[in-house]
């Protein structure tokens, strides 16, 4: 039986990353439209690592502190299915393909990186409110960018990979153990703790 997310969740959603923007000083909603399920996100970093660095003027990372923009669409499955984004502004990053569907790094949407693999972690989460997770990850790789999970083989996106290496990318993120019980089983999650 498929699952359909309801109009009053979908703003329960919408009205949770309201919120989430109200209180984060680096993420803005430019568009939103209820009807047709869909977002428009800027970001621009103003803290951290990264921002020193491009404050140094050090290339690819005076990309990362420009203001970007990303759609979210909801597809008409969700929650079995990921979220559609597409990044709307240049940027060479190793785990970004600017302009594409699904160009966001694909670990953002299950544990294994595999979109195929959303329904089976999405479970019970129209619960819990999944839109305001989806800044505060693009965020996580804007400041954090993961050269070892790379995709993109462009000379740019090659030479991105190999600076931000060199910078000591991807910094360890602390991680928390969950476990989760269903049906008399014991699972033990790991997640990033953001």
């Amino acid at each position: 039986m498929i699952f359909l997310i309801t109009s009053s969740e979908i703003k329960e959603e919408f009205d949770a990353l309201e919120k989430y923007v109200e209180i984060n000083e680096e993420v803005d909603i430019v568009e939103k439209n209820f009807k047709n399920k869909i977002v428009i996100l800027k970001f621009q970093i103003k803290n951290g690592y990264t921002y020193d660095l491009a404050q140094k003027n050090i290339w690819p990372f005076t990309e990362y502190v420009k203001p970007h923009k990303l759609r979210i669409m909801i597809p008409p499955r969700f929650p079995k299915r990921p979220p559609i984004l597409i990044w709307l502004t240049d940027i060479v990053h190793p785990n970004i393909i600017p302009f594409k569907r699904e160009g966001v790094c694909a670990d953002l949407f299950s544990p294994d990186g595999n979109y195929r693999e959303w329904s089976k972690y999405s479970r019970g989460w129209p619960k819990i409110h999944m839109l305001p997770f989806i800044p505060k990850l693009v965020l996580t790789i804007l400041k954090n960018p993961n050269p070892l999970s790379a995709f993109g083989n462009t000379p740019e996106n090659i030479k991105a990979m190999k600076i931000c290496k060199e910078y000591g990318f991807p910094k360890n993120l602390p991680l928390q153990t969950k476990t989760k019980r269903k049906r008399g089983l014991t699972r033990r999650l790991r997640i990033w703790k953001l």
